[in-house]
């Protein structure tokens, strides 16, 4: 029953079952259907992945899974760039997972995808942050929030890279910790004390 459930897709637009639980955030589920040998690599009829879709939401732990589950460092690669084999994007929009996590402005996700992105290709680190979607827009492109589109800016050094997920870290436990929706402004002093 698991392996048909792993293989199964519904009827709405080609949707895997393990396309499913990643939209809705399921890690048990993801985790049983991984275990009953579910393709790590599946896409609806438009492109949409398990990735893409714990990129949206923001799950870090999810894309984690996900990331350790791809069996070779090819299939790592193309769940990481959803990009298919001749290098043309699967997902209509031409949205890799890392262009969708900045949309959402999900932090915890950009991080993740970019950390896996470097312990997979030291040769091209800088790829996934230049590639640009079918309207000519990189992942940088796709998000108002400066924090972000400081770690996303491909032109961004490699030591400022580091200062700017130290500061994002903070704004995430700050943002975790507090009860209000709205964004803090950092001020240099709590950049400075990050850094230090």
């Amino acid at each position: 029953m698991k392996a048909k459930l792993a293989k199964s897709r519904s009827s709405a637009g080609g949707y895997h079952a393990l396309t499913i639980a990643c939209r809705y955030g399921n890690l048990s589920a993801v985790e049983t259907l991984l275990e009953s040998k579910a393709n790590v690599q599946a896409r609806s009829k438009r492109g949409w992945t398990p990735m893409i879709e714990a990129a949206r939401i923001g799950h870090a732990p999810l894309i984690e899974t996900l990331f350790r589950a791809a069996n070779s460092p090819r299939v790592k690669q193309a769940i990481l760039s959803a990009l298919g084999p001749k290098g043309r994007p699967i997902n209509v929009f031409g949205w890799t997972p890392l262009i969708e996590a900045a949309r959402n402005s999900n932090f915890a996700a950009v991080r993740k995808l970019i950390e896996l992105g470097h312990q997979l290709t030291a040769v091209r680190p800088l790829a996934a942050l230049t590639y640009t979607d079918k309207y000519g827009q990189r992942a940088v492109d796709h998000t108002d929030d400066f924090w972000l589109r400081a770690l996303l800016d491909p032109a961004c050094s490699e030591s400022a890279s580091v200062v700017v997920s130290a500061v994002l870290t903070r704004l995430q436990s700050n943002r975790d910790s507090s009860d209000q929706d709205s964004k803090a402004a950092m001020s240099s002093a709590a950049i400075e004390n990050v850094i230090l």
